[in-house]
């Protein structure tokens, strides 16, 4: 019976969004939701704490991208 349910849900689902499979609807950006803000870059001491910036003199060759 659940099954049935799920499946009639799926098709009313389906029939209110205009058929669009679940991967062609859009991704709704909420207020939990949103980008970073940040430039891409994640900074850490020695010991693994997160910094909130490049300490002054360090130079920006000895830090490491999170996006590589």
């Amino acid at each position: 019976e659940d099954d049935a349910e799920l499946k009639a849900y799926d098709r009313a689902a389906m029939e209110e969004d205009g058929g669009d499979s679940v991967w062609q609807r859009g991704i709704l950006m909420g207020e939990r939701c949103q980008p970073p803000d940040f430039s891409g870059i994640i900074l850490y001491d020695v010991k693994g704490n997160r910094v909130p910036q490049l300490p002054p003199g360090s130079s920006e060759l000895n830090i490491f991208h999170a996006s590589l």
